[in-house]
């Protein structure tokens, strides 16, 4: 390697000698020289001599070879009686084939003379290969869920890349470009969008996952990653029901106690109760409360009256929770309690005579209780007033009315009719439903059973004007 003489004393050149030099060379530099007389200098265009930084070198004493590490805006080229000046539009970095201007004499280039490197004054440095990669998705999930990944991969350096990669270990072969992008060219400032989906899977708190993009700038190559994490939402509720008494005598009242858990990592905030022979009530510090969180466990006394000739009281609770998504979990819990009979009751039942009655069980005859009935009433169609649900019947013990899912009002006394006052304007426009969830007595043989009343609230009317003159 050799140092080339003032005045970029400081810029060394390699000299390669070629086998055989061409008579006509058939490659040019990246821009046509201009052929200036005598022998011009950077300063006489009002440039600076660039005097680090910059390596080149020659083929065969005409053709130079050159790359740098700063911007070079102009590169002048003596040789002969003058010189070629090689201006370039936008910084370069490096070039080949540059030459003297051709001595009419031989029909080559003069030997090269000296080279000298022109800027602008600010020496802006190479341009870096640069990638980033921005990747987006679900805020949340549930197991099972199809989620979209979307990717924005933008080209941050300062030079073109080549053999653009993005790769997500969750997406495969559904990873894409997005449609109707075809620019095949990753310049400076280009964006191109990707698209993934994935299946959630199960048995995980979150999901999470790097996608990496990468691309190549001649021999080197750049990469970016982008993290990307959400929730695996659950839904889950377990009803719990336990036996108070361990036996007792039929025809008396037993009692039970029930625990219902949200046992997901979401709140219900839509929760319905059932527990159709019980007369349940909620228990504990959080009695009052109107969502039950994750982890959070409501409690009930239940008391359940029985008859004389059962043999076991058997109960079962049934609990109902929404989340904000709409996504609903069931579960129901049992117990039992054995019965064993009041003294005085035959065991065996008698056979009356044809066109009798049967004697009477320890010398009277037993209360006759009618069998349960119901009955609910109030407005359908499109309500606008205020206007009362009413439940009547007979043998009833409680009635619960549920509005739209929440329980609203609850009677447990022993009376001729049941109702809660319904006001439409408090509530949305559009359809409304009441449950009036009724028990009866359980000597009445009568299953609970669910009364349903549907109404909707009138949208207002825009009523047009009169024409006034």
């Amino acid at each position: 390697m050799k140092c080339l003489r003032a005045p970029l004393a400081a810029v060394c050149w390699v000299f390669v000698v070629l086998v055989t030099a061409p008579a006509a060379h058939a490659w040019d530099a990246s821009v046509p020289p201009v052929k200036v007389d005598g022998n011009p200098t950077c300063a006489d265009y009002g440039l600076t001599s660039i005097t680090s930084g910059v390596t080149y070198g020659v083929h065969d004493t005409y053709y130079v070879k050159w790359t740098s590490t700063v911007a070079v805006d102009w590169v002048i080229v003596k040789g002969g009686p003058n010189a070629n000046i090689y201006k370039y539009p936008v910084d370069t970095f490096g070039d080949d084939w540059l030459h003297a201007p051709i001595n009419p004499s031989t029909g080559k280039p003069y030997d090269l003379s000296h080279v000298e490197f022109c800027g602008d004054g600010l020496n802006e440095p190479e341009p870096k290969p640069g990638i980033k990669i921005v990747k987006t998705g679900a805020d949340y999930a549930y197991a099972g869920d199809t989620v979209t990944y979307h990717f924005v991969v933008t080209n941050v350096g300062g030079t073109t890349l080549t053999n653009v990669t993005v790769t997500d270990p969750r997406c495969g072969s559904t990873l894409v470009r997005k449609t109707g992008e075809t620019d095949m060219s990753f310049d400076p400032n280009d964006v191109w969008n990707y698209s993934c989906t994935a299946v959630v899977p199960s048995g995980v708190a979150q999901v999470d996952n790097t996608a990496t993009a990468c691309g190549e700038y001649g021999d080197t190559k750049v990469c970016d990653t982008d993290d990307h994490s959400f929730p695996v939402r659950t839904i889950a509720i377990q009803v719990d029901k336990l036996a108070v008494e361990q036996t007792a005598v039929a025809g008396s009242t037993v009692h039970f106690t029930i625990a219902v858990k949200n046992t997901g990592n979401t709140s219900f905030v839509g929760y319905v109760f059932d527990d159709p022979n019980c007369d349940e009530q909620r228990t504990g510090a959080n009695a009052a409360d109107a969502t039950l969180d994750p982890g959070e466990t409501w409690t009930y006394a239940c008391a359940m009256a029985t008859h004389a000739g059962q043999t076991s009281a058997d109960n079962t609770a049934t609990a109902t929770g929404t989340n904000s998504d709409d996504k609903t979990a069931t579960d129901s819990g049992s117990a039992a309690i054995p019965l064993t009979q009041p003294a005085g009751t035959p065991q065996t039942p008698q056979t009356p005579p044809q066109g009798g009655t049967p004697p009477p069980a320890g010398g009277t005859l037993p209360e006759t209780v009618l069998s349960g009935r119901a009955r609910l009433r109030g407005p359908s169609g499109c309500v606008k007033q205020a206007f009362r649900a009413r439940v009547t019947g007979r043998s009833i013990t409680s009635v619960a009315f549920y509005v739209d899912g929440k329980l609203v009002k609850r009677f447990t006394a022993n009376r001729s009719s049941y109702s809660i006052k319904v006001r439409p304007g408090r509530m949305g426009i559009g359809r409304h439903r009441i449950v009036a969830r009724v028990k009866f007595l359980a000597a009445s043989g009568t299953d609970a059973r669910n009364l349903p009343l549907t109404f909707r609230r009138c949208a207002r009317q825009v009523v047009t004007p009169r024409f006034t003159g």
